[in-house]
């Protein structure tokens, strides 16, 4: 399914010559300074991006110490201080830290989500049936390969990985993510339910805290001032709304990000609370600013010129390095001058998954802090790899050293990797979908690009991330495109080159899957994650 992936990019990191705007690694120990001195005062910054790992929290790389002072704050829990115990891996968050010789502390760390409500409606991905589209409170939901699934979704199918195929019509959603025309990509989703293990209900008048919630642009406010428009959904206002700081329904309102607080009322949304969802304030200025999102839209001709990311509009130096990459998913970095406006220093565009697999653990070094696969690869999670556990309850809060103790050889897992430019892999998410002894199919699994094939139509073998794949034994019929439509073997081999991504399984059993070697059951062509 193109239109769900039709935001991606391929895999490149694109930078501004010049790039500031905040050290792209960190460490938890200062290096030494002379006289005892640090070398640089502190820098203030504003961040919003994605949890990716603990051991304090990581946003993509980069790690953000947690101290005795560091405050967090989650939508309808209290306040806490110095305790992260609670934020969870694929969390949109923004952090407020100081950064001092390359050691960054979170100050503060909000989290609120972007979406909450029913599945109304469930659309596989025709190509990949673990990626696909939800549709909540009217707002079309894309969930791709990054996207992480609290336990709580369940296994419900027969799959040990909780995945999109488990999503089921009627469950209650929080959804974290990034806002697209017209709904968001996902990072997370948590399922809401009770004390009885059933769906939480939402949108009760006479209950606090069970409200259907929205982020989004506000298109319309009607003559009367009864209603708004917020992504295409209609929000009634009545007297008992809550208007957040000041905040008027007017004409005035159209065009701003909002969050929308709902109950439901004979089919009828009606606000309970109102807020305006502001970027940073006057205590940000002259901060270093980074964000990561879509870049939904520019505009140069306004002054000054302004970028939409996930929704809010952003009043910058300069759209001129940014307009191709509309409808991407990018992070900038910059300054955020006296003036409220940022003046932008460089940007990146995300590296999707260029290797997956799927295989059994063969040996866990909790020393060198890796696991190894049947196939051999040797993987080494760090802070900043999404780590998840299917057969854990403590899934969303993983440490590297905390999940490589949960592991026992033969446990079942899934990773995927980001090629380097020296051809070396970096595994950012590993995930345990079944524990030794219950693994029911032996089989492993390997998608990524083809570097080198030998052989001829009859015979032949494919490199995938310097693993073999060897295919003398695959049935006519298990030669497949990318839709899983029949190629046979001949077609197969014909339309092969290197370049191109193949997705193959083994047969059943350790024979099939050895140090270097996949013998194929089924091979078929894969969309690259940048389609």
């Amino acid at each position: 399914m193109r239109t769900i992936r039709s935001y991606l990019l391929l895999c490149l990191t694109i930078l501004i010559s010049g790039c500031g705007g905040g050290s792209s690694t960190s460490s938890s120990t200062p290096p030494p300074s002379s006289g005892g001195a640090t070398s640089t005062p502190p820098t203030s910054m504003l961040i919003i991006g994605t949890i990716t790992g603990f051991g304090s929290i990581y946003i993509g790389e980069v790690k953000y110490e947690i101290d005795n002072n560091t405050v967090v704050s989650i939508e309808g829990q209290t306040d806490v201080t110095g305790d992260d115990s609670n934020l969870a891996v694929g969390m949109k968050v923004r952090v407020r830290a100081t950064e001092q010789d390359n050691v960054r502390i979170a100050t503060t760390i909000e989290f609120d989500e972007d979406l909450k409500g029913i599945i109304e409606a469930i659309t596989p991905d025709s190509a990949n049936s673990t990626t696909g589209q939800i549709l909540v409170l009217g707002q079309t939901v894309i969930i791709d390969d990054n996207t992480i699934f609290d336990n709580d979704v369940g296994n419900n199918d027969t799959d040990p990985t909780i995945d999109f195929r488990d999503l089921q019509l009627g469950m209650t959603v929080e959804i974290s993510g990034y806002a697209l025309e017209g709904g968001f990509l996902a990072s997370r989703i948590d399922r809401l339910i009770d004390v009885n293990g059933l769906d939480k209900p939402l949108g009760d008048p006479d209950t606090d805290d069970d409200e259907l919630e929205l982020k989004g642009t506000v298109e319309a406010v009607a003559s009367d001032y009864s209603s708004i428009t917020v992504n295409g959904v209609e929000f009634l206002v009545t007297a008992n709304t809550l208007l957040d700081n000041g905040l008027i329904v007017d004409n005035s309102l159209v065009g701003s990000y909002v969050e929308v607080s709902a109950d439901l009322i004979n089919n009828d949304y009606v606000a309970r609370k109102i807020e305006l969802e502001d970027l940073f304030d006057d205590n940000d200025r002259e901060s270093e600013f980074e964000i990561e999102g879509i870049l939904q839209a520019i505009d140069s001709s306004s002054t000054p010129e302004t970028i939409t990311i996930n929704g809010i509009v952003i009043p910058v130096d300069s759209t001129a390095a940014l307009a191709e990459f509309i409808g991407h998913k990018i992070e900038v970095k910059g300054h955020i001058n006296d003036a409220g406006v940022v003046v932008i220093s460089g940007f990146e565009q995300e590296q999707e998954q260029s290797l997956k697999t799927e295989d059994m653990v063969t040996n866990i070094n909790t020393t060198s802090g890796t696991l190894t696969t049947r196939l051999g690869f040797t993987i080494t999670p760090d802070g900043s790899s999404r780590l998840e556990d299917d057969a854990s309850d403590n899934s969303d809060h993983l440490t590297p050293d905390l999940f490589l103790s949960n592991l026992m050889t033969g446990d079942l897992i899934k990773a995927g990797a980001i090629k380097n430019n020296d051809d070396s892999y970096t595994w950012v998410r590993v995930k345990r979908t079944e524990l030794a002894g219950e693994v029911d199919d032996a089989s492993c699994e390997l998608t990524g690009e083809v570097t080198q094939f030998n052989g001829d139509v009859n015979d032949f073998s494919m490199i995938i991330g310097g693993i073999t794949i060897q295919t003398s034994q695959v049935e006519n019929h298990d030669f497949k495109d990318a839709n899983e439509v029949v190629l046979g073997r001949s077609t197969f081999f014909n339309q092969l080159t290197t370049g191109v991504v193949v997705k193959a399984e083994s047969f059943e059993g350790d024979t099939h899957c050895q140090n270097g070697l996949l013998e194929a059951e089924k091979v078929e062509f894969d969309e690259p994650d940048d389609d």
